[in-house]
């Protein structure tokens, strides 16, 4: 039914009114690109195209311009686009993220129409971020935790447990590394700590799989899917090669004292399905390399 002009403007008047109340911005319009036209804009709305003084020949609510994916969602743009409501996140021109839905109506005039919601999420996503850093992330060295690693283990040992990947655990730490923090003081050890971490990441090889566990231990851990090698000492080869960049001696300007490092290494799942047993299994390994004179790694054996 077709309202009358004073009832329908009434009703705009109640609707606006509501959607006035939302943190949300809203927009309601009609038509796809230079045939666009707004139906209606809620304060929130009205606010950032004043802020942003937008205007686009190619959509008169400005919008386009400030998100510029936002567009591509319209049916009216985009016919094919049937599934709604449809939630997505998108950036504005600043990088910002907003949380986006879309729904199509039937307006006042009984009319087909789409109405956009916009929420303001970049605050959540650093926050997020924030705990994401707090919870699995190493302050010092910026790299993967322990808890992290435990999740990233879990997260494929299902596939392991179907026997369908195979790889390492490599664990290792700094030879000398007391030393250098009883001599140097703590905060030389942490720099030192870091200068390792950065030569890592900054190599494809390592960057991803590098955690630390704590202290001056860390591990590297790799998967991949079981039929990559043909025998389990093709797959020993691979990693024993592939950890050798690591092998350096590492040191500073300011001191006269450098550190290598020892590394024990288990497979997976020759030697364990968990994470604490290979960890346990390459921790004797890793003795082994200390008892054997350090700089060297060392597999586990049964």
């Amino acid at each position: 039914m077709i309202l009358s002009k004073a009832k329908r403007a009434q009703v705009e008047e109640f609707l606006g009114d509501i959607l006035d109340a939302q943190n949300e911005e809203i927009i309601v319009s009609r038509g796809g690109g230079k045939d666009c036209s707004v139906l209606f804009t809620n304060t929130a709305a009205d606010r950032r195209l004043e802020e942003h003084a937008k205007s686009d020949q190619s959509c008169k609510t400005g919008y386009a311009s400030l998100f510029p994916a936002l567009c591509s969602h319209c049916p009216f743009k985009n016919p094919k686009t049937t599934n709604f409501p449809s939630t997505f996140e998108l950036r504005d021109e600043s990088g910002n993220y907003f949380s986006a839905t879309i729904n199509t109506l039937v307006w006042l005039d009984d009319r087909p129409a789409v109405i956009f919601y916009l929420r303001d999420i970049q605050k959540e996503r650093d926050i997020n971020e924030r705990l994401y850093n707090l919870a699995y992330i190493d302050q010092l060295t910026g790299v993967p935790n322990r808890t992290k690693f435990r999740e990233d283990f879990a997260a494929v040992q299902d596939a392991l447990m179907e026997n369908k990947i195979c790889g390492m655990v490599a664990l290792f730490d700094l030879d000398n590394f007391k030393a250098i923090n009883d001599t140097y003081g703590h905060n030389t050890g942490d720099v030192l700590l870091r200068r390792i971490t950065e030569h890592l990441s900054g190599n494809d090889t390592y960057d991803g799989h590098l955690y630390r566990l704590g202290g001056d231990e860390f591990v590297l851990f790799y998967h991949t899917k079981q039929n990559t090698f043909a025998t389990p000492e093709e797959l020993r080869e691979h990693y024993e090669q592939l950890v050798q960049g690591a092998f350096l001696s590492y040191t500073m300007p300011t001191i006269d004292k450098s550190c290598t490092i020892s590394m024990g290494i288990s497979f997976f799942p020759e030697h364990g399905a968990t994470s604490s047993e290979l960890l346990r299994k390459a921790d004797i390994a890793l003795y082994q390399s200390k008892k054997a004179g350090r700089n060297r790694l060392s597999v586990f054996e049964d």
